[in-house]
């Protein structure tokens, strides 16, 4: 709503105004056509957020054998394993690859061959959403998770991950 009431205040003060209208009022127009661009990259934003939001959970839904992902954070030492964020690349459902873009949440309950930064693997099987709290009251790790963005979670087991090498990193990741 605010993107599109101030871009129609912007264009009708812009032609319905005349050169000495708009000098004086020069403040205001740069106020509102800073109004506009910050509305537009919100909402832009909000809605690519929800659009892979909607896309990675119906995925998590489906049929999936297999998906392709980058490790986004060093491993964090647990006491039976490891704590990794994985970037979704692409999942394989009914033997066709698609491209689809998330985070999953993954455990690695084995302390051999953990994946580094930035290496790429392709794992057997599909993550699930997170189960909601069983208390009243109960801290909703699920609802947290969601909140940075990672929808879905993986329990690993050491057959289910092949490495296939490492990305090439991003210098702005």
């Amino acid at each position: 709503f605010t993107l599109i009431a101030s871009t129609l205040t912007y264009c009708i003060l812009l032609f319905f105004t005349n050169k000495v209208t708009k000098r004086k009022y020069l403040g205001a127009f740069s106020i509102l056509a800073f109004i506009i661009v910050i509305a537009a990259a919100y909402l832009n934003t909000a809605l690519q957020n929800e659009s892979n939001k909607l896309l990675f959970k119906n995925a998590a839904k489906a049929d999936i054998q297999a998906y392709t992902a980058v490790v986004t954070t060093p491993p964090i030492e647990k006491t039976d394993g490891y704590h990794v964020i994985l970037s979704v690349q692409k999942i394989k459902q009914n033997s066709s690859w698609k491209n689809i873009e998330g985070k999953v949440n993954t455990y690695l309950p084995f302390k051999d061959s953990i994946p580094k930064l930035n290496e790429k693997l392709l794992i057997k099987g599909k993550p699930s959403t997170y189960k909601p709290p069983l208390n009243p009251g109960e801290f909703d790790y699920g609802k947290f998770m969601n909140s940075k963005g990672i929808y879905l979670q993986h329990y690993l087991t050491q057959e289910n991950i092949r490495q296939l090498g490492k990305t090439e990193s991003n210098f702005f990741t």
